[in-house]
This record gives C-alpha cells, structure tokens and sequence, in this order.
C-alpha cells in the first residue's frame, strides 16, 4: 500500500510538471490528500485542470 501511495504521489508530480510547470508540489499533495491514493480521481482532476487552463476555464461549449 505505501508503494502504491508513493507511485501514485510520483505520477501525479509527473502529470503537474507537464501541466503546470510552475505548480507547486504542495498542490499536488493537498489534492492527493482529498481524493485519496485513488489514481483515476487524480488523473481526472489533472485533465480538468488541463482542459480549464487551455480553455481559460470555460465549460464545455461555451465561447
């Protein structure tokens, strides 16, 4: 389980260096710690936050 936690924080860092290339780690962290180690919340979380950074944060649609 603490492997598991450990890859899950790793790919999350991974996923928000490319993302967010000046995102702090502690922002990685508290998300990590409001979803839990669940990887498909985090990844899901980082797509959105993907999505709302290149669409400068409009919902889907809109224009």
């Amino acid at each position: 389980m603490i492997q598991c936690n450990y890859e899950v924080t790793q790919m999350t860092r991974k996923i928000y260096s490319i993302i967010f290339p000046g995102q702090l780690i502690k922002e990685t962290e508290k998300i990590r710690k409001m979803y839990g180690s669940s990887f498909s919340s985090l990844v899901r979380l980082a797509l959105e936050n993907y999505v709302k950074y290149f669409t400068g944060g409009k919902k889907n649609g809109q224009k």
